[in-house]
């Protein structure tokens, strides 16, 4: 009867993973296909705020990524320093945002030298409306277009690469 039991507790385990993964999966084909980027007005590392909407005569890239000075995190942040110069050139305007204070972002800015802007959403309000939520955010980013809509959806980032991948979709889709 234990064997019964523990066979049903299984399945019906094994069903609900695969729902929950449907959803997620219908959740980012959504917000692959959303016309207009959320608004929203966070700090960043000077508790400077900034409102994207005020960005909205220009291209934004808004990445998301889990932790200041982690591994992976220093590498994505990193590879957008050695490439700021090509966002510099395409008027693209990047603002990282994780769940960390105005405090570590400055921390996290000065010890590698990043020339562009960290926000803080420690509230996870602006990673829940971009589907980037998780108990630490998730890595993913977006590319806005002027005017606020959405050009490119990045949901499987590659820390070492992302930087030149976004510059290469920014010259395709310019061309």
């Amino acid at each position: 009867m234990n064997k019964i039991y523990a066979l049903l507790l299984l399945l019906s385990s094994t069903f609900l993973m695969q729902a929950c993964n449907e959803k997620s999966s219908k959740e980012k084909i959504n917000m692959q296909t959303l016309e207009q980027a959320p608004d929203f007005t966070l700090l960043d590392q000077d508790n400077k705020s900034h409102k994207l909407s005020d960005y909205s005569s220009q291209y934004v890239l808004v990445y998301f990524y889990p932790k200041d000075d982690t591994p992976g995190c220093t590498k994505e942040a990193c590879m957008l320093r050695d490439n700021y110069e090509g966002f510099k050139e395409r008027n693209i305007q990047v603002f990282g945002i994780s769940s960390d204070d105005p405090a570590s972002h400055k921390k996290f800015i000065e010890k590698y030298h990043l020339p562009f802007t960290l926000l803080s959403d420690t509230e996870k309000s602006v990673a829940k409306l971009y589907d980037a939520e998780g108990i630490f955010l998730k890595r993913i980013s977006y590319l806005i277009a002027p005017g606020g809509k959405i050009l490119k959806f990045y949901p499987n980032v590659d820390p070492a690469n992302h930087a030149s991948e976004i510059l290469a979709d920014f010259d395709s889709a310019k061309n």
